[in-house]
C-alpha cells in the first residue's frame, strides 16, 4: 500500500492543476465575453448636469379642410397667423388647389394632391385667402388668417 501513496499524490496534484486550468480558462473566457459585449452597445449618454427648460417649444396649430366629392369641408375657415391647414383628399381622383384671389403667397396651392394623400400651407400673413378646385372650378373655398 506504500507504493500506491506516492501515485495518489501525483494524481491529486494532476487533478488540481487541471481544476485551475479549467477555472483559469473559463475565466478569461468570461472576461472576452464581456469586451465583446460592450463593444457591441452603444456607449451610455453621459450624464446632464446643466438645468435645461423643460418646456417643449409650441407646436404649430392646425386646421384640416377634407377634399370630397362633394366640395371642401368646410368650405370657409378662420384661423390665426401662423397656423397649418391641412388639406385632405379623400376622393379617389387627384386634386389640385387652386389660388383665385389677389395677393395670394406664391407657393400656395398648385400642387397635386393624390388620393388619400394631403397638402399642407402655413399662412403666415393675415388676410383672406380664396382657393377653387383646378378639376371643378365651381368648388372654391376660402381661408380667413387674423393676425395674432
Amino acid at each position: 500500500m506504500q507504493q500506491d501513496a506516492p501515485h495518489n499524490k501525483k494524481m491529486i496534484i494532476i487533478a488540481a492543476a487541471c481544476i485551475v486550468a479549467v477555472v483559469a480558462g473559463v475565466g478569461t473566457w468570461m472576461a472576452w465575453q464581456a469586451t465583446q459585449q460592450s463593444a457591441t452597445q452603444e456607449p451610455a449618454a453621459p450624464a446632464n448636469t446643466e438645468a435645461t427648460d423643460m418646456t417643449a417649444p409650441q407646436a404649430a396649430e392646425e386646421a384640416q379642410v377634407e377634399i370630397t366629392a362633394d366640395g371642401f369641408t368646410p368650405a370657409e375657415i378662420t384661423v390665426d397667423q401662423g397656423t397649418n391647414v391641412v388639406w385632405i383628399n379623400t376622393t379617389a381622383a387627384t386634386q389640385t388647389i387652386m389660388p383665385t384671389g389677389e395677393s395670394q403667397p406664391a407657393d400656395f396651392g398648385n400642387t397635386v394632391i393624390a388620393p388619400q394623400e394631403s397638402y399642407v400651407f402655413t399662412f403666415d400673413t393675415p388676410g383672406n385667402y380664396s382657393y377653387a378646385s383646378k378639376a371643378n372650378p365651381n368648388i372654391r373655398g376660402v381661408v380667413h388668417v387674423n393676425a395674432n
